[in-house]
């Protein structure tokens, strides 16, 4: 349960009037508080050793629990962004730990407080563009509302829900889109997003097959979407296994994962 890996990834795209050539990025998502090696350098030392153009965090690096210390997860993201900038979109745990104060007091502030001063950029329903060897990339966070995460049930997400935060995908760029959960990846897609990175399923516990799990946080069994990679008309999906585990604390043929996407420009 504890074993970690890294996962590689090829996307290629075809995009006109875009520059063509290649960026790389890894992707980490669903720590809460598990680290990799007594001070989380096992896996410090992994992402320093993909030399990546970009690292992006999806979200749930802490524990949205009472009285739960926030440290963990803070010092572990201090460290990771003195090696390199970090783009860091909410999960529901950091969401949870925003919206009730009254639950959870002041560790949202405290969180956020700790790595103020970090190069670390949170993108909480917001876009920032960098360029990476030439190639213009828009970076999305989307921070879906509660009730999206409510168990037992499956809202649907109306047409205009992430146009109505993020507006419409850049035609110039390279749109990728950090959305914590994956049950809304069609409508991640089909919004527009070049590239969606999601987590939260952490594997679905034990794997199955090339991309279903036992069973989801929702929960579900057998989601047919709790790792690995989609395409959908020349646009594509990456759902991490997480670098941790909570709530069910058992991983069964499911390591924790780092994900390391190259992606290609045609």
């Amino acid at each position: 349960m504890k074993k970690g890996k890294v996962t590689y990834y090829r996307l290629d795209l075809s995009r006109q009037k875009l520059n063509k050539g290649r960026f790389k990025f890894v992707f980490l998502s669903d720590m809460h508080n598990c680290l990799w090696g007594e001070k989380g350098e096992e896996l410090l030392d992994l992402v320093e050793k993909e030399n990546a153009d970009l690292v992006l965090c999806g979200g749930d690096m802490p524990v949205a629990h009472p009285g739960k210390s926030v440290k963990t997860a803070a010092e572990f993201m201090k460290r990771l962004s003195q090696k390199t900038k970090v783009y860091y979109a909410l999960g529901n745990h950091e969401y949870r730990l925003r919206i009730y104060p009254e639950t959870y007091g002041s560790m949202y502030d405290e969180y956020t407080g700790l790595l103020k001063d970090e190069n670390i950029e949170f993108l909480d329903n917001q876009m920032t563009e960098v360029y990476v060897n030439g190639i213009k990339v828009a970076l999305y966070g989307l921070t879906i509302g509660r009730i999206y995460y409510k168990r037992f049930s499956r809202l649907k997400m109306p047409d205009d829900y992430i146009e109505n935060f993020l507006g419409k995908p850049q035609k110039d760029s390279i749109n990728i889109l950090m959305a914590h959960t994956p049950k809304y990846m069609s409508d991640y897609l089909k919004w527009g997003a070049d590239i969606s990175l999601s987590g939260h399923y952490h594997g679905g516990v034990m794997q199955i097959g090339k991309n279903m799990g036992l069973i989801s946080p929702d929960p579900s069994f057998f989601p047919y979407n709790a790792h690995g990679k989609f395409e959908e008309n020349n646009k594509f999906a990456i759902i991490s296994a997480g670098i941790g585990e909570h709530t069910i604390p058992v991983r069964v043929h499911n390591p924790r994962e780092l994900v390391s996407v190259d992606v290609y420009i045609n």
